[in-house]
Order: structure tokens, then sequence, then C-alpha cells
């Protein structure tokens, strides 16, 4: 509407429902990104495309808690620079098999605890995880 607010909408595709949401130069997630998408049990899938900003993000804890149907997130567009708590961030994403952390700078976390818990299989494969 010429204001630079965030604009999201939903569209259907068969019996499944995409949000989109966007802002003028991307959408930015700052300071705090705690439960984000906390709790969306039927999430299946996230693209951010580089268009959502988590540079000054300090807590990104939780951030996919108990999304149970995650399958696929491109984790490796968002910037952990400044991330000081990771705690749960993909604890319980139980459908989860891969997950690219390439590009992630955790060298100011100080709460990493349980990042994956509940969603480490056997057939998980975690890549660039330094």
């Amino acid at each position: 509407s010429g204001d630079k607010s965030v604009l999201a909408w939903f569209g259907s595709a068969d019996d499944k429902y995409e949000m989109f949401i966007a802002g003028d130069g991307g959408v930015n997630g700052v300071n705090s990104c705690f439960w984000l998408f906390g709790h969306f049990i039927s999430l299946e899938q996230v693209r951010f495309n580089g268009n959502f900003h988590t540079e000054q993000a300090k807590d990104m804890s939780h951030m996919f808690y108990n999304c149970e149907s995650l399958q696929k997130v491109d984790a490796e567009t968002l910037r952990t620079d400044s991330a000081e708590n990771l705690d749960n961030t993909f604890a319980s994403c139980k459908k989860l098999r891969e997950l690219d952390l390439n590009g992630w700078n955790t060298s100011n976390v100080n709460n990493f605890g349980s990042l994956f818990f509940f969603s480490l299989h056997k057939f998980m494969r975690l890549t660039h995880l330094i």
C-alpha cells in the first residue's frame, strides 16, 4: 500500500495452503525470531529465498520447534552472525531429513541446548555443520 509494511496472503493448492510474506527489500527478523514458526505442526516447507534477513537476530531459539511435518527449509539462507541462542531451533522436526547449514556462523552462540532434540534420525543428513 506504499507504506513499506509487510504484506502477507494465503494461496491454496489442492488441500494445502501456501503463505506468502513480502516486504520491500525482504523481511527483517530483527533481534528475535523466538518461536517464529513454533508449533506450526502442519508446516511442510519453508522457502526464504534469501529474503528473510536474520543478520541482527540474537534469539533464534524455538524457531521451528515442534514443526512435526517440516520436510524442507532453506536454512542456509538464514544468517546467524549475531545469534546467541539456538536452543530448540529444530527440536521435534520429526520429518526433517536434510538440513544444509552452509553459511551459518555460530561463533557468538552461547546456547545450543536441544538444537536438534527429537529430530536427528538415522536417515537425517546434516551438511556443512562446522
